[in-house]
């Protein structure tokens, strides 16, 4: 009688097959481990902004920041004087703040992630009087933008303002490329 050695055709196939799904539910729960922490990151950077927001509030009568200041766009490059990144640079240093952890190369290259309101409430109202602070944004993912505002150009719109992109390029870097993360006066994020 002789004894084999090695494995058989089935045996192989078999061994294969086992380690092509191990490493498939590793790949995937990595994955959402990976955009969870990124989603973790990205909220605590907003926190962060918000933060700022409220202190210059604090040093500067109550209004966290002007028209005049911001021009009327909501998203420009990081150093654009007219830049809500330039007006909180006392409180938000550096432009690793303003960068989310999925950024766009638009974004990386303009060092700017976030949108900013430049609603009335907010840019022209004193921060503590706005009646409805889980209503109010105050930022958000940059997420439609092709371009920044022109440089130091106050006019938004056809003077100069960001242009929004086709729907095809917009970067929705939350719940699978279909979701923004909108951070809200009082604090609180909603990923929509």
């Amino acid at each position: 009688m002789k004894h084999r050695t090695g494995f058989t055709l089935v045996e192989l196939l078999v061994a294969i097959a086992v380690i092509a799904v191990l490493a498939t539910v590793t790949f995937v729960l990595g994955s959402r481990m990976i955009e969870r922490a990124n989603h973790v990151v990205d909220i605590g950077k907003m926190r962060n902004i918000n933060s700022g927001i409220l202190a210059r509030a604090c040093e500067n009568n109550g209004i966290a920041y002007s028209r005049k200041e911001v021009g009327n766009s909501s998203y420009r490059a990081w150093d654009d004087s007219l830049s809500l990144c330039r007006v909180l640079e006392d409180y938000l240093p550096g432009e690793d703040a303003w960068l989310s952890p999925v950024s766009t190369g638009f974004q990386e290259r303009n060092k700017n992630s976030y949108a900013w309101s430049r609603a009335a409430n907010v840019t022209e109202n004193r921060i503590d009087t706005i009646d409805n602070p889980q209503n109010t944004i105050t930022i958000w993912n940059s997420y439609c933008y092709t371009l920044p505002s022109v440089r130091n150009v106050p006019d938004g719109g056809t003077n100069g303002g960001p242009r929004t992109a086709p729907r095809q390029y917009w970067s929705k870097p939350w719940k699978r490329g279909t979701a923004v993360n909108w951070f809200y006066l009082d604090g609180h994020v909603e990923t929509r």
